[in-house]
């Protein structure tokens, strides 16, 4: 099953094919043009590297948020047009799980993506070990220990020291998402004892890839929905509507 992805929830515009959960191109481009503007051409640029044509997509899915509001609906729009024209089921990635799965493989470690909220606030979802029937997706060694939250700074610091009681043989924390860099030093300061460290690049921000991954993860469980179902999850009480 081919899957096509776009994430336009940050700064850079990506997109990635992959095939049955094995990733097959990936374009990620950070530049002066609007989302609007770029995300068709890398679109194309993916397609025609691998000799593809929209209607050879089985499945689209957009990273559906939080994130950028503008970018949000660009992604999601372009996604439901895109699903709309060659009659294919959609799906929406969360960006935290996608940031997650970025760093998966780094094993003893919880994993902390953090989106900067403006005002001391932050976007967090918390990760840790493990597989099975609660991984992100198949083959993932990530689960998901505490759901996507806009939250205070502290409120973040506190949900980290809760997940790390209860899992004591866990040491060390790599944090990603571009509220990584800023918040550093207020976690470091308040998760005393704790090891943590802020993911490198190309692990520390969004990219196509990972939600390609997890897209075709929920394909093979059947969670694919019709293009009109797709919308924008901005965890903002104060954003809502359809695109």
């Amino acid at each position: 099953m081919k899957t096509l992805a776009i994430d336009t929830s940050g700064k850079a515009v990506s997109v990635a094919i992959a095939v049955d959960g094995v990733l097959y191109s990936h374009i990620w481009l950070r530049h002066g043009r609007t989302h609007a503007e770029a995300l068709m051409p890398c679109v194309d640029a993916a397609l025609s590297g691998l000799e593809l044509e929209l209607r050879d997509v089985d499945v689209y899915a957009a990273v559906s948020g939080p994130g950028s509001f503008t970018g949000l609906r660009i992604g999601v729009a372009a996604v439901k047009a895109l699903a709309y024209a060659n009659n294919a089921k959609t799906v929406g990635v969360s960006t935290l799980d996608a940031l997650a799965m970025n760093l998966d493989g780094h094993s003893g470690a919880l994993i902390c993506p953090v989106m900067d909220a403006r005002n001391g606030n932050v976007y967090q979802a918390i990760y840790g070990p493990g597989g099975g029937r609660d991984a992100l997706c198949a083959g993932s060694g990530l689960t998901r220990l505490a759901e996507a939250s806009l939250v205070s700074a502290a409120e973040a610091a506190e949900r980290l020291n809760k997940a790390f009681a209860g899992n004591r043989d866990l040491k060390r924390l790599i944090f990603n998402g571009d509220g990584a860099a800023v918040y550093i030093n207020y976690f470091q300061k308040e998760l005393a004892g704790i090891c943590c460290s802020v993911a490198t690049e190309p692990q520390l921000y969004q990219n196509a890839s990972s939600a390609a991954i997890l897209a075709c993860g929920a394909a093979a469980e059947g969670r694919l929905i019709p293009p009109e179902q797709l919308v924008p999850k901005y965890l903002n009480a104060g954003y809502a509507g359809t695109v």
